[in-house]
């Protein structure tokens, strides 16, 4: 069964039970710097793709929820299609409120108040409907506004000093209704956040916002949450988390604003704390998509596949690191070998450690790679590929190479290739003092050609095979 990659289950009872990306200490280091945080807050949480963003945030969540914090969560992307982002926000806090543990006398005296906030959200939706400045319009008229500069335009001297007039009046008058309206609708959730947190309603201060996915939303609607969030929600007892990628959140503001605009100092006006989530190690990212994933028992259903996830990462990791392949390539690949995987038949065998160099290579260095499957590069120049790095360099002076150079060896479809390279390593194995490292490593290395040499039951073979499989699944990607 073909599995896609799901978001990382976070237990309520145990916000640790599947933390892949091992994040627990920063996690609790979060939520104690929140629960002591001076009201309101905004801590960012930041981090490229594939560093957890929402995994931790959700287990931040189950861990002030175990302290008695009612969290609320808003995936900011699922709801970029509204024309306003104070909608969603105040929908999600009625969702949350009417599925809390709240006592039922505490729910309806919080409800009182909701509707009293839903009310305030009207009126000021109304008020700022109209306004024909808006940071989504940069200025630009639409609607109501353009028409009534269309007819301004039509007409003579005297009726264009009358209308503007009139329009400058008119907007003056919006302009002080949206700002009444704002801060009517900022007074009542401090009362709502209040009524929330009074020991009748059992919810320990603050109570916790948390927004995710905002670097993946429209430009112009994350500026506009950002906006609400500063201006409307910037009340006691309440602390928000921003669960975003700042570099990709920059880009967007720049697409609004022009590339030479500050986007990270625009930012900082909204956050008073910043945490940015290191880089996993590949062997945790790797586990943890082969996890989700389920690969694990795609391969005992495919009963053709040999080894497992260990002798994958073993293969794979070092030769990705040295590469500087991204965690977006590593999980592609993934994605691919979970489709091989799923379609493997009797015919279709697997072997995993040789499959995980290939996988490594065609991703890394793919145009050398193929020269090589067609034979028109050797095994020594694939080899001189990975020498070229300074990580590489060290690797190929280290035992773990072995394995990896013994497949190239084997692999290699330029003619006598294989043979010279054997009669290389015994005539140093007959040269040398046994105690040289060059003899031992080299006694080694042919030890393992001569393994998988005969036990492949033809090598050029296997490889065709499993490039051939790779093939299959090209065009195949995740969409996460």
């Amino acid at each position: 069964m073909l599995r896609k990659n799901q978001l990382i289950e976070v237990p309520d009872d145990s916000p640790f039970a599947n933390d892949k990306l091992k994040r627990n200490k920063a996690v609790e280091t979060a939520a104690a710097l929140i629960t002591n945080a001076q009201t309101p807050f905004v801590l960012s949480v930041t981090g490229a793709w594939g560093t957890g963003k929402t995994t931790f945030v959700k287990m931040l969540e189950a861990v002030l929820r175990k302290q008695g914090h009612l969290c609320i969560h808003h995936n900011a992307w699922q709801n970029d299609f509204a024309d306003d982002p104070l909608v969603g926000l105040v929908e999600e806090i009625q969702a949350t409120i009417r599925s809390s543990v709240l006592s039922p006398a505490a729910k309806k005296t919080v409800g009182t108040q909701l509707r009293k906030v839903q009310a305030k959200t009207k009126g000021l939706l109304r008020a700022i409907g109209p306004l024909a400045l808006q940071v989504a319009t940069r200025g630009a008229l639409k609607g109501d506004d353009a028409k009534r500069y269309a007819e301004i335009l039509a007409t003579s001297a005297d009726q264009i000093a009358t209308a503007v007039s009139n329009y400058s009046d008119e907007s003056l008058r919006r302009h002080q209704k949206a700002r009444e309206s704002t801060l009517g609708l900022r007074l009542q959730l401090a009362e709502l956040v209040a009524t929330i947190s009074t020991s009748g309603a059992v919810t320990n201060t603050p109570v916790v916002f948390v927004i995710d996915e905002l670097d993946r939303c429209r430009p112009t609607f994350a500026i506009q949450l950002l906006e609400r969030v500063k201006h409307i929600f910037d009340v006691a007892g309440l602390v928000f988390v921003l669960a975003l990628d700042r570099d990709q959140l920059c880009h967007s503001i720049q697409a609004v604003y022009g590339s030479e605009f500050d986007a990270a100092g625009y930012l900082r006006r909204f956050v008073d704390l910043g945490y940015s989530l290191r880089t996993p190690s590949l062997e945790d990212f790797v586990y943890s998509i082969w996890d989700t994933l389920g690969l694990d028992d795609a391969c005992k259903a495919a009963s053709t596949v040999q080894g497992g996830k260990v002798s994958f990462v073993q293969e794979f990791c070092p030769i990705a690191k040295i590469f500087g392949t991204s965690l977006r390539d590593v999980e592609q690949a993934l994605s691919q070998l979970n489709v091989i995987v799923s379609l493997a038949t009797r015919e279709k065998w697997i072997e995993l450690t040789e499959f995980a160099v290939i996988c490594a290579l065609r991703m890394a260095i793919p145009l050398p790679f193929q020269a090589f499957v067609d034979g028109r590069k050797s095994a020594e120049d694939l080899i001189a590929e990975v020498r070229a790095r300074p990580l590489g360099r060290t690797w190929l002076e280290d035992d773990a190479s072995l394995r990896f150079e013994a497949m190239l060896n084997v692999w290699s479809r330029v003619p006598g290739e294989l043979e010279k390279q054997r009669e290389s390593l015994q005539a140093l194995r007959e040269s040398v003092p046994p105690e040289r490292p060059e003899r031992r490593r080299g006694v080694r290395l042919l030890g393992w050609i001569d393994r998988l040499r005969d036990g492949s039951g033809g090598a050029i073979d296997l490889l065709a095979h499993h490039v051939s499989l790779f093939e299959l699944a090209d065009g195949f990607s995740s969409v996460s």
